[in-house]
């Protein structure tokens, strides 16, 4: 008899946080019926069963978000203590995660959830504002393919805001090791970018997947000769010799950035070692296979990206087709003409 009762008093426990829950969730705002039974289809076609409980005994657990605002599988990943607790991911967001400072879903994943719900002005005017301006540009050409001056005239030229390429330079160990949470957080402070980490390979990629609709420029040299010629010329004017640039001046080189970032930087990207720094063939190859990488993504998508030689003389006026600018006699500024 002792038996049957505490298996009564478990069932009743069980109801109570049962509807507890239900409506912890309910109320949160956070679960959309619609939007869940529009998402999984594959469940509800099959089986009756309220949706609010299918996520809270089955759904989230499989990793199934309860609506644009939650994403349950990376909640589920990137919270240890989540899967200690047995918890529903949402459920212990409400209860826990959200005290201890844990994020509802990554800003790539709120993009992307974002877009499903495009029809809904609701979500996205109040929880997506940035959603609705103008596109985002992300400048992806390689260093030292006239850069700067593209900068110049997005801002000077046709008013676009830019962000700090001091603070941007500083995510390169976030790069490196292909973090990119404080890189799309970096993106949300302007309207366009510039150089590292956004002339690297694999930014492109990430940045393209967190704001959709973003508008891509691949700024090229004439030949992968020129391109390397200029970065030799940059270096030697950096540390104002005629000579062959040392190792020992790309170590303790410190410019805005601590002391050893420059020779990281050669080591991250081009793969160079204390043999190989500057060698001619390790450099090109990286070019030609970031231009060839960046030209194959894109393929398929000719209206999201531009590829752009700043010494065409139409270059002004391809760039404000692309942005859907109206040109007018823009001129394409020609900066650090020595240095690009």
């Amino acid at each position: 008899m002792k038996l049957y009762y505490e298996k009564l008093r478990n069932r009743v426990y069980k109801k109570i946080e049962e509807q507890r829950n239900l409506e912890l969730i309910s109320k949160s705002g956070l679960f959309d019926k619609a939007w869940y039974l529009a998402k999984n289809p594959d469940i509800f076609e099959e089986i009756q069963i309220d949706p609010l409980k299918h996520y809270l005994h089955i759904g989230g657990f499989q990793g199934r978000d309860p609506g644009p605002l939650f994403c349950s599988r990376w909640y589920l990943n990137s919270y240890e203590d989540v899967r200690k607790t047995g918890l529903n991911p949402l459920v212990h967001y409400l209860t826990e995660g959200r005290k201890m400072g844990h994020q509802p879903q990554p800003v790539v994943m709120g993009f992307i959830n974002a877009t499903f719900c495009a029809t809904h002005d609701a979500y996205i005017s109040k929880y997506y504002p940035h959603y609705t301006e103008k596109p985002k540009i992300f400048c992806i050409g390689h260093n030292k393919t006239g850069t700067t001056s593209l900068q110049s005239a997005l801002v000077d030229e046709l008013g676009y805001s830019f962000g700090s390429q001091w603070e941007s330079e500083t995510l390169l160990e976030d790069w490196s090791i292909r973090d990119f949470r404080r890189i799309i957080e970096f993106c949300k402070t302007a309207e366009a970018f510039q150089d590292v980490p956004f002339s690297l390979a694999y930014t492109y990629q990430m940045v393209d997947y967190a704001f959709p609709g973003s508008k891509f420029i691949l700024t090229i040299r004439s030949s992968s000769e020129e391109w390397y010629n200029s970065t030799i010329r940059f270096y030697k004017k950096l540390f104002r010799t005629s000579e062959k640039i040392t190792l020992e001046q790309i170590k303790n080189y410190s410019g805005g950035n601590d002391m050893g970032w420059l020779w990281r930087f050669q080591q991250y990207v081009y793969g160079a070692t204390e043999d190989t720094l500057f060698d001619k063939e390790l450099y090109l190859s990286y070019y030609k296979k970031h231009n060839a990488q960046i030209l194959e993504y894109f393929k398929y998508r000719p209206k999201d990206l531009l590829v752009l030689n700043l010494s065409d003389p139409s270059a002004m006026r391809s760039l404000c087709n692309f942005l859907g600018v109206k040109y007018t006699g823009q001129v394409m500024p020609h900066l650090n003409r020595s240095q690009e």
